[in-house]
């Protein structure tokens, strides 16, 4: 949409977002905009909202939005400390996500950040699998990292696989995380993180 201007209307109250939508916004006083505008693109998909089960916590220190981080729609952005990206020390991400009931599933999509310099490197795969009944899954479809560890500069790199005539209730992702820094890192033995900022189903 346009950039609000003067005429546009105030922001009173929380927006409904129902489909993909960029929403902008700016600050104005007696007419005149302070600053510039402001905008942040929301992804709707079909696992926005839903229920997130962690079998691996996340970090209380890079916490974002807790259980709701990884389906509120928002992608992080360059900066790993935005408050829109979720991190596990030392670990992996397993998630399983509930969507409430059993619905096609065509696509799902992950993405996760490299920050090297701060730690953050990308998974070394990503696996995802689907389930009916939240107890058996199908084999999962796993998607390798194709950047080496020392080749991660700082950049978010999306992961997904396509599920021909799926059915599932059920989304699980894990992603095996780097552990602990490589030997020619500055923080070799130190814990690796790894960062994730959303999870879509499509």
């Amino acid at each position: 949409g346009s950039d609000p201007d003067s005429s546009s209307p105030l922001y009173e109250n929380p927006l409904p977002v129902i489909v993909t939508t960029t929403v902008k916004g700016a600050i104005f006083s007696e007419g005149k905009m302070m600053g510039g505008v402001s905008e942040k693109k929301v992804n709707i998909s079909k696992s926005t909202g839903k229920s997130v089960s962690y079998n691996i916590p996340f970090s209380d220190r890079y916490r974002a939005f807790g259980e709701k981080t990884l389906v509120n729609g928002i992608e992080g952005g360059g900066a790993f400390d935005d408050g829109h990206w979720q991190g596990f020390e030392g670990t992996d991400m397993d998630v399983i996500i509930d969507l409430g009931t059993a619905m096609p599933v065509t696509v799902i999509s992950t993405r996760f950040l490299a920050a090297t310099g701060s730690w953050i490197f990308l998974p070394q795969w990503v696996e995802f699998s689907l389930s009916e009944d939240g107890n058996t899954f199908s084999a999962p479809q796993k998607v390798e990292t194709a950047i080496a560890p020392e080749d991660q500069g700082k950049e978010a790199i999306v992961y997904f696989v396509s599920f021909p005539e799926a059915q599932a209730r059920y989304v699980r992702v894990l992603a095996r995380g780097q552990g602990i820094c490589p030997q020619w890192h500055p923080g070799a033995g130190g814990k690796a993180w790894l960062f994730c900022d959303e999870v879509t189903v499509d």
